[in-house]
């Protein structure tokens, strides 16, 4: 496989995520780089949502132990609708990933 220099803009804090994450996983940061490109689906042989769906990014996959039991989903469905209808304000995607993490 031929091999490609590529350069690229990034802004400071793009940099210093890139700089902890090859710190933490012990590789260079073009390999973090390569990494998250592959991690990506390609247009040109399926469409994103499916490819996204196929790995398992959109949902769990139906075997995940993580997931809780069928008879509980219902429940943690009403829970999340009554919690939901006391929010006065809409959240964004941060607030709400804080929220759920309380």
């Amino acid at each position: 496989m031929a091999t490609v220099r590529k350069q690229l803009y990034i802004d400071d804090r793009q940099q210093q995520k890139l700089q902890r994450l090859a710190q933490a996983w012990r590789c260079t940061e073009a390999a973090i780089m390569r990494q998250a490109l592959d991690r990506l689906p390609d247009p040109a042989t399926a469409d994103i949502e499916s490819a996204l769906a196929a790995a398992g990014l959109l949902v769990p996959p139906p075997d995940d132990p993580d997931l809780p039991p069928p008879e509980d989903v219902e429940a943690l469905e009403e829970e999340y609708e009554a919690w939901l209808a006391t929010q006065t304000e809409p959240l964004g995607l941060t607030e709400a990933v804080l929220e759920d993490r309380r």
